[in-house]
């Protein structure tokens, strides 16, 4: 003979009750940042040694380097700059840096150009160009990336 208590009919309705609004209710959605910012981190290389260029494209505007950062030798220097498209594979870059002491640019101003070479998925592989202390024109230097 089947013993049914009262416990277990309680027991019962609560677990159906449980399934039912975990079967109703609205799924969690992780939320998807309406624009990826990308990035570019290439390893750089100048007279004065090896270094890290990074390279943050406004996701508005690809042509305008919200943020380039050069980490080189314990030093940081940052700015903005230009990116523009010459060929499907090679974009022209311009940007000038200064060096940032907490959060406030400071010293010199170094004006960058050069150009950019992509692979045949938009992957900068390898560029370069030369940097000018502001207002010392004569005065050029060469610059690499890969």
């Amino acid at each position: 003979m089947l013993h049914i208590s009262m416990r277990n009919v309680v027991r019962l309705g609560l677990i159906m009750l449980v399934a039912a609004i975990a079967l109703t209710a609205p799924k969690a959605q992780a939320q998807v940042s309406p624009f990826v910012v990308p990035v570019i981190s290439l390893s750089y290389q100048d007279n004065e040694g090896p270094g890290t260029l990074s390279l943050t494209l406004d996701p508005t505007d690809p042509t305008f380097i919200a943020n380039v950062t050069l980490d080189q030798g314990g030093n940081t220097l940052s700015g903005e700059g230009t990116l523009n498209d010459v060929l499907p594979m090679q974009s022209d870059v311009e940007f000038s840096l200064r060096q940032n002491v907490g959060g406030v640019p400071t010293g010199p101003t170094y004006i960058f150009s050069g150009t950019l070479v992509k692979d045949a998925d938009g992957k900068v592989i390898v560029g370069g160009g030369t940097y000018t202390l502001q207002g010392s024109p004569g005065l050029e230097f060469k610059w690499f990336v890969h």
